[in-house]
């Protein structure tokens, strides 16, 4: 109420509507839907899921979190990172559409679990695919990151590229997509670095 409303918001697409270039949104815990509305990114912001460290046995026993440089330079493995709890700030779609669509530069997002879900049947012989298939995120330009991010699909690709996008994933997992996990299209360029992709029905990686 009153002054609260001004920040705190019911919807992510109200959110992101309010917010200015630069700013920083934040998702509580639990799961968010985005109904049959994609989420329109077309303005530098960071969208960002909470820690939970209350999950965590004992935070204080764990090495702080790694710098990559850091990482480069000496990996060991026997260091433990505090890394995001994605299964905590959950965001979806319920009708096959996609949940964020990236139409800008200087968008990151960093420790969600990303899912597109279809609640009507869809005979396979019907699915669209390739650049025409359902996505649950879709990179339409420009450059952005994604960190610590979960990706799922049940209508289609888990994340799809498009030509003329250029977008860095660092420490995700794309999974149990109906297509493929990651999908680039043509003249589409990235880099995806210490990310996981499995279990995808099509090619995990096209």
């Amino acid at each position: 109420q009153g002054g609260f409303s001004r920040t705190h918001f019911e919807t992510l697409h109200e959110a992101v509507a309010a917010s200015d270039e630069g700013q920083i949104i934040v998702l509580q815990a639990g799961k968010h839907g985005v109904g049959s509305r994609a989420v329109m990114l077309d303005k530098r912001l960071k969208l960002e899921g909470v820690r939970n460290l209350a999950s965590l046995p004992d935070p204080h026993a764990l090495v702080p979190r790694i710098r990559d440089q850091d990482r480069l330079k000496n990996p060991d493995t026997t260091k433990t990172d505090l890394e995001y709890e994605t299964a905590q700030a959950r965001i979806f779609a319920d009708y096959g559409t996609p949940v964020i669509i990236i139409a800008g530069s200087g968008i990151e997002v960093v420790g969600l679990t990303v899912m597109q879900r279809i609640n009507y049947k869809l005979k396979e012989e019907n699915r669209p695919q390739g650049d025409n298939a359902l996505c649950g995120v879709e990179i339409n330009g420009g450059s952005c990151v994604f960190r610590e991010c979960n990706f799922t699909s049940d209508g289609g690709i888990a994340v799809k590229v498009r030509s003329g996008a250029s977008p860095l994933f660092s420490k995700c997992t794309f999974e149990f997509a109906r297509l493929q996990g990651l999908w680039f299209g043509s003249r589409a360029t990235g880099r995806v670095d210490d990310c996981k992709i499995l279990s995808c029905s099509e090619a995990n990686l096209q």
